[in-house]
């Protein structure tokens, strides 16, 4: 033999011969030599694809000659990963950023709405962002944190009377002015009594 083979992907030297194989990821098809993609998401897949790293292989060549020397998939377009590829042997394994998930063909990631889970956290008013989220709080209340996690009612009676010319009753989120008896607000004010 010349020391070469038809082997896409693996080549398992034998005595005067060899055997084809695949990488993770892949299935020998009936020819013996090429290399078919299994469907890691097919329903019919007992493997399930969920919030974990999915192993993908490239082929495993060097001028059609078998090789047990590791090829870096990550050095050349990073493995075709969106965000992270790390080097295994034979192999590689794509990862995604903080606020991202990695989807089902393992190497695109999507980001990740926090704001779907209990509210991100937030005690009023939650808003993805790519990669991440806030937290805020609605008009009439205040930020007790930095990251507005808790916010407080503000209590517009404390300043100025909340601008009523009589009595200021504070509510969640706002305030109303009243009058005293006998007095009624002026041409259509809220806040001003005659």
């Amino acid at each position: 033999m010349d020391g070469t083979s038809d082997c896409i992907h693996l080549c398992n030297n034998t005595i005067g011969s060899y055997v084809c194989g695949c990488g993770i990821g892949y299935q020998l098809d009936s020819d013996g030599v090429t290399c078919i993609d299994i469907n890691e998401c097919d329903s019919n897949n007992t493997e399930e694809c969920e919030d974990r790293l999915v192993r993908r292989s490239l082929p495993y060549l060097t001028n059609r000659r078998c090789s047990t020397e590791d090829i870096n998939e990550c050095s050349l377009f990073n493995g075709g990963c969106d965000h992270y590829c790390s080097n295994t042997i034979g192999s590689y394994d794509c990862s995604c950023k903080n606020g991202y998930t990695l989807s089902c063909n393992g190497h695109n990631c999507s980001d990740i709405n926090e704001c779907n889970d209990n509210n991100g956290g937030c005690n009023q008013t939650c808003t993805n962002t790519m990669g991440s989220y806030y937290c805020s709080c609605k008009i009439g209340y205040y930020n007790l944190t930095v990251t507005a996690e808790n916010c407080s009612d503000i209590n517009e009676c404390e300043d100025n009377n909340g601008g009523c010319s009589q009595t200021c009753i504070n509510t969640p989120g706002s305030f109303n002015c009243e009058c005293y008896d006998g007095y009624d607000f002026i041409n259509g004010s809220t806040t001003d009594c005659t």
